[in-house]
């Protein structure tokens, strides 16, 4: 009994006629067995066993501090004792615990990484995948197993050759899912060891609304109405081309600006009633006038609706116009065609 065992252990040597102290009454009554086979084993002609790790405890006391030892066991010859067991034994109580609190954080970042909608990766030095997360194969069609271990250029459209940081819109290669659109970052690891840590969004869904808004964007660019978005103030943030083509006026001289400075309400009719009966109502349809870049009077048939988020709150107006101007000319000629013919029958009866 050494005296640091005496300090691992509060003990005391026996003194006089007390008994000797017995070891295994200091083990963990869970790790009893596995001491006992080591003695059994270096009794039986064993030279040496270990490292070997169990835990040790006061015998018989309440609430006795366990500690965690990493022992050697060395069978020993003499004359005077021809079978004795040398046991070296380290505490490792605070290297166990500080391991244990290593590995319990470890399996909280996992199970954080893991319960991520995006693709968690790691690539090593040579470009090759060492760690991928659970939604890595929800995004990319791959298992794990099929994954690591090969080059990321395998998975993702980029060269081999890329450059950090990187960060672009791709899509993935070809799997079980099918090509799928993904945001990729990827930048250097900030510890020593090197390599690369990545991330990969699944976009699929937001490039496939953004293809039907850009068709969506390019129908209304192409139609023959004009048509116009106004913010809650009744400002041009938007109009089509339809404009410039109606009036030779560049569009862009009207946006931000006021819609009613360069469209015109009848004479009985003032802009803000407009507005507001569209907040009111939803809807308001009506003739405006505007003018060519020539001076001539345009006639447009307006209608003004509200447009609403995602949440159903006005967010801002909706304006189509038709151009009439021809139409109301053919009307008039028409009428004015019928008249002189009524005035010829007139005359002539």
């Amino acid at each position: 009994q050494t005296k640091s065992f005496e300090r691992l252990l509060p003990l005391k040597k026996p003194v006089g006629s007390e008994p000797a102290l017995n070891y295994l009454d200091w083990v963990h009554p869970e790790d009893l067995p596995v001491v006992e086979n080591l003695l059994q084993r270096i009794g039986a002609g064993e030279p040496a066993i270990g490292p070997v790790e169990y835990r040790l405890a006061g015998s018989g006391e309440e609430n006795a501090r366990t500690y965690v030892v990493e022992s050697w066991f060395t069978g020993v010859t003499s004359e005077t004792d021809p079978a004795s067991v040398v046991v070296h034994s380290r505490d490792i109580t605070g290297r166990k615990a500080a391991a244990q609190a290593l590995l319990s954080r470890e399996r909280r970042y996992r199970q954080v990484l893991d319960e991520l909608h995006q693709a968690v990766f790691e690539v090593d030095n040579q470009g090759r995948l060492a760690f991928v997360n659970s939604s890595w194969e929800k995004i990319t069609g791959f298992s794990p197993q099929d994954s690591l271990g090969k080059p990321l250029a395998e998975f993702f459209d980029i060269e081999a050759d890329y450059e950090l940081p990187l960060h672009r819109e791709t899509y993935c290669r070809s799997g079980p899912h099918g090509p799928w659109w993904v945001e990729l970052w990827l930048h250097s690891q900030r510890s020593g060891r090197g390599g690369q840590l990545g991330l990969a969004l699944d976009i699929t869904q937001r490039k496939l609304l953004q293809r039907q808004l850009d068709k969506m964007a390019q129908l209304v660019d192409q139609a023959i109405e004009i048509v116009a978005l106004l913010d809650g103030y009744g400002r041009v943030t938007y109009i089509n081309p339809a404009f410039s083509l109606k009036t030779s006026q560049l569009r862009e001289n009207l946006l931000w600006k006021p819609f009613f400075a360069s469209f015109f309400c009848p004479a009985d009719l003032r802009a803000e009633e407009v507005f507001e009966q569209v907040r009111r109502v939803g809807v308001w349809s009506g003739r405006l006038r505007c003018f060519h870049l020539d001076g001539s009077e345009l006639v447009l048939e307006a209608v003004f609706s509200k447009v609403h988020d995602e949440r159903g709150e006005f967010r801002e107006f909706l304006v189509t116009c038709r151009d009439v101007t021809r139409e109301l000319k053919l009307e008039e000629q028409l009428r004015a065609s019928q008249r002189l013919e009524s005035l010829g029958l007139l005359a002539g009866g």
